[in-house]
């Protein structure tokens, strides 16, 4: 399974991330929110078969953490039907 989240960037997302996870993907984008674009990342996080239950309510976490510490609206969560493998 992967996790997605998408939310506004405010330079200190690594941070953050790395509080809750050891292993996690960033990718810059130009968002809109609104109607008014802002820097934007989206935060890529994959279960690699890990109990997906444990797994969901630690990216909650993570997506509530960044609300508050950015002081934002809201914060997208999207989740991902994938099959993944270390090669």
């Amino acid at each position: 399974m992967i996790y997605r989240i998408l939310t506004e960037d405010k330079g200190n997302i690594a941070q953050i991330v790395s509080k809750h996870f050891d292993a996690f993907t960033i990718i810059r984008a130009q968002g809109y929110w609104k109607g008014t674009a802002e820097n934007s990342v989206v935060i890529e996080l994959d279960s690699l078969g890990l109990a997906d239950m444990l797994f969901s309510s630690r990216v909650h976490i993570l997506a509530t953490d960044i609300k508050t510490t950015n002081n934002q609206d809201a914060v997208l969560v999207q989740k991902i039907t994938a099959e993944s493998e270390l090669v």
